[in-house]
């Protein structure tokens, strides 16, 4: 088990191309490793009144970030959820708030496990995965969404001077008795979305329109009044 919690008050460190700086910062963790080494419990952070500068020289900040995590282990079956709020995130894109509510449920502990460990030791090794270790982090992933998983963005929500953008999901994967293949995995995946995008939004953001523009020639994101809609 590990229980910490840390606070840190008008922080600030510079490398010359980046640097991160804060007026506070408070975290908590309370986690149990279990026997699948798969680490289960709550995480909580809150970083208040942050300046970061990227090696590309792009400038960040955002007046609060409140982010907290919960897993839990039913069984063989793991179940989590995240959510994250940003008030008055500056970024190349203006000023905007940001509002995240995801859930992840019945995720086999036997296969994900194999997974989180191929995807902490493909971060680590900056060469990157050899052939090999792509072919069996494939099979992994696979295995994994063979087994069955639901996933759910409950609210995704961007607050602009251009309007709201919102948008919700929700996919499910029942459990094969086989390994399936990808586009097995397709076939089989049922869902569902919703979102609507200021139409005003939309304009103000030419990359965000051409990415969105294979949406719109195929008839799934569709204007209504001064909103698309999905």
């Amino acid at each position: 088990t590990f229980s910490a919690n840390a606070e840190l008050a008008d922080w600030s460190i510079d490398f010359g191309e980046e640097s991160l700086s804060f007026a506070r910062l408070g975290s908590a963790t309370d986690v149990v490793m279990s026997e699948w080494g798969i680490a289960t419990g709550t995480f909580d952070l809150d970083i208040s009144d942050a300046h970061l500068t990227t090696p590309a020289g792009t400038a960040l900040g955002w007046s609060s970030l409140t982010a907290s995590a919960e897993s839990t282990l039913d069984d063989d079956k793991l179940a989590g959820s995240m959510a994250v709020d940003v008030s008055k995130l500056r970024g190349e894109r203006g000023i905007n708030d940001r509002y995240r509510r995801a859930r992840a449920t019945g995720l086999d502990a036997r296969y994900l496990g194999p997974v989180l460990r191929r995807v902490n030791s493909a971060a680590a090794d900056t060469a990157g995965l050899a052939g090999a270790s792509r072919e069996q982090a494939d099979i992994e992933m696979r295995k994994l969404l063979s087994a069955g998983a639901g996933m759910s963005i409950d609210e995704f929500r961007v607050v602009t001077v251009h309007g709201e953008a919102v948008a919700t999901a929700e996919l499910q994967l029942p459990a094969a008795e086989r390994l399936l293949s990808w586009p097995g995995l397709l076939l089989a995946l049922q869902g569902k979305a919703d979102i609507g995008l200021p139409v005003a939004l939309f304009d103000a953001m030419p990359g965000l329109a051409g990415q969105l523009q294979p949406l719109i020639a195929a008839g799934f994101l569709r204007r209504d009044g001064e909103r698309y809609v999905l």
